[in-house]
């Protein structure tokens, strides 16, 4: 069974623990789940105000805390992620070779340049880069569904924030409160 993580590409701490599983030899198989923190976000992604900046500064800060190396910087906006966890899961469905890397540059094309992943084109000329075919449709009815019931399910869960992983025992990573806590989490030095 796989662990099952529950992330939102706007969560600091998801990209903390996305970069981290990616950097562990022989890390767990991982089944990532995208769920929207921020749902009432509009489209395109609105600045945010003052006290969201603020906010966002702090949880940017803790982060890099947490994995000096990711190289975050705080993005001038949040978007709203729907579309772009459809984009993943739709990937993951039609050509799943590319959906890792997919992933990969989503995350940081939010956290390095403060990508719009609300944006189908943006996100279309992120799929090209991660080579994804452009025969594999990114809003795939099926991957909205699938969206759907992972929202459904992590809500019903009541796991609160991201990320949270859910390992094959049943045990809960709630966060990443240390990068030895979360790899201890799935079984890495």
């Amino acid at each position: 069974m796989p662990t099952i993580i529950y992330y939102d590409f706007t969560s600091a701490e998801s990209f903390v623990l996305h970069e981290l599983t990616q950097s562990v030899p022989g890390a767990a198989v991982i089944e990532w789940r995208g769920v929207q923190l921020h749902p009432e976000l509009a489209t395109p992604m609105p600045m945010l105000d003052r006290w969201a900046v603020g906010r966002l500064e702090i949880e940017v800060g803790d982060a890099i805390k947490l994995a000096p190396g990711i190289g975050l910087t705080v993005p001038p906006a949040r978007p709203n992620t729907r579309l772009a966890h459809v984009a993943v899961r739709a990937v993951e469905r039609m050509h799943g070779a590319r959906a890792a890397k997919f992933r990969d540059l989503l995350f940081k094309a939010f956290w390095w340049n403060g990508a719009d992943l609300s944006n189908a084109q943006v996100l279309r000329q992120i799929a090209d880069t991660a080579g994804v075919p452009r025969w594999v449709e990114i809003d795939h009815a099926e991957a909205q569904h699938d969206v759907s019931r992972w929202e459904l399910d992590w809500q019903t869960a009541e796991l609160g924030g991201v990320p949270r992983a859910i390992g094959p025992d049943g045990k809960i990573l709630w966060g990443v409160k240390s990068v030895n806590a979360a790899r201890a989490f799935f079984g890495t030095p």
